[in-house]
């Protein structure tokens, strides 16, 4: 059940992703945030009301207010990163988040592990190599450099963000967990925008932002759900939305990655995959 959740998570991340990568270039990295945002915050109510009102402490209210702010950062970067780079070279960088934010997990709890070290430099030298690795097919506008360090800011906004609600998921229900990031989204960018008419949307970015948001709903949910059987397992195959994503890129848009940057993004998936499973 954990593989079958994990594989149902992977997909809809990459789903997500792809379907992010077009649209922002329609209607701009905002709007497309205020949009998702917003359609995730309509999704989860149904969920909200069926859980219950949990009892949340001024603690874990702190915690829950710096994720949700927490996401939207990450949510800017990863979308400014589509911008400028190829979603074969932003989405392995981007799923490091999981495993990076394990490994803060077992930093702050106990010694590491050489293999654990060993794991963390492999996504390290992954990531450079990606980012200094020649584009035999360039897109427009594109920076490569660009897009891996908004890439990397991505993961670590979205890693602090994984590893600060860590500790909530067993006292609060998974319904209220997914609720600050979009709520927070939709405080911040979704209403501000609407008030000063910025928001914009068009009728083909329409169904692309509509599919981007559920996608990212169904994907946490599943992901939810695989935990619930084994973490390990299902973070490391939902991790893998990364390759998912890129395969699919390359025959919808057409877009080639050169061999070094292949090689690079190879080495990300696997120090990831190695190192959900030494600290999930």
């Amino acid at each position: 059940m954990a593989l079958l959740f994990g594989l149902g998570s992977a997909v809809m991340f990459a789903c997500s992703t792809l379907m992010a990568s077009r649209s922002i270039r329609m209607i701009g990295n905002n709007s497309v945030i205020g949009w998702i945002m917003l359609i995730g915050t309509i999704i989860t109510i149904p969920f909200l009301i069926a859980s219950g009102w949990p009892e949340i402490s001024a603690r874990n209210l702190l915690i829950m207010a710096f994720a949700g702010i927490g996401n939207i950062g990450g949510l800017f970067f990863c979308f400014r990163a589509l911008q400028v780079g190829k979603v074969g070279l932003v989405a392995p960088i981007v799923s490091t988040e999981g495993a990076l934010a394990a490994f803060m997990s077992a930093l702050a709890g106990e010694r590491l592990k050489a293999a654990v070290i060993f794991s963390l430099i492999v996504i390290i030298v992954g990531v450079l190599i990606a980012a200094i690795a020649p584009d035999p097919a360039p897109i427009a506008h594109e920076k490569p450099a660009q897009a891996v360090l908004f890439s990397t800011l991505t993961s670590l906004c979205l890693a602090a963000t994984l590893f600060a609600t860590g500790g909530l998921s067993g006292t609060i229900p998974i319904a209220w967990l997914s609720l600050p990031p979009r709520l927070a989204g939709v405080l911040l960018v979704t209403i501000p925008l609407a008030i000063s008419g910025k928001l914009r949307i068009s009728k083909k970015a329409l169904p692309l932002v509509l599919g981007s948001g559920v996608a990212e709903v169904v994907g946490f949910s599943s992901f939810a759900l695989g935990a619930g059987y084994s973490i390990a397992i299902t973070s490391v195959v939902a991790s893998q939305f990364a390759p998912i994503a890129a395969i699919l890129a390359f025959f919808i848009f057409k877009e080639r990655l050169g061999k070094m940057q292949i090689s690079g993004i190879l080495l990300i998936i696997l120090g990831v995959a190695a190192l959900t499973s030494l600290t999930g």
